[in-house]
């Protein structure tokens, strides 16, 4: 069986070969059917893109990587509430990195920080 992309990719961040890592990232995303782990896969992504000095690039990626945890989070509500609510913190946190603080605010309120 092949290594998952996103271990390759988190081994490549490791070494510091940070555009091989965030381009590898970011094509196992495209085909990565499991939201929780395309939503990790463009934190991760995000996170090279700022390592990089391409902020807006990153910026982009944070606000992606939030809406798939939001999305994830989502589908989670009903079978794993504990896991819904760890994803909406999680969205919460990209949309933060993103700048987006009103968002990442009705985010955080709906994991249930702020009850």
């Amino acid at each position: 069986m092949e290594e998952p992309y996103w271990i390759k990719a988190g081994r490549l961040e490791q070494e510091g070969r940070l555009e091989e890592a965030l381009k590898l990232y970011l094509e196992g995303c495209e085909h990565e059917e499991d939201l929780m782990i395309a939503a990790i896969s463009l934190l991760s992504a995000a996170r090279c893109a700022m390592k990089l000095g391409r902020v807006e690039e990153a910026i982009k990626l944070f606000r992606e990587a939030g809406k798939r945890y939001e999305d994830f989070a989502q589908l989670s509500e009903k079978s794993s509430p504990n896991m819904a609510k760890w994803a909406y913190g999680m969205a919460s946190r990209c949309y933060q990195l993103a700048g987006d603080a009103e968002r990442s605010l009705d985010l955080l309120k709906r994991s249930g920080v702020m009850d």
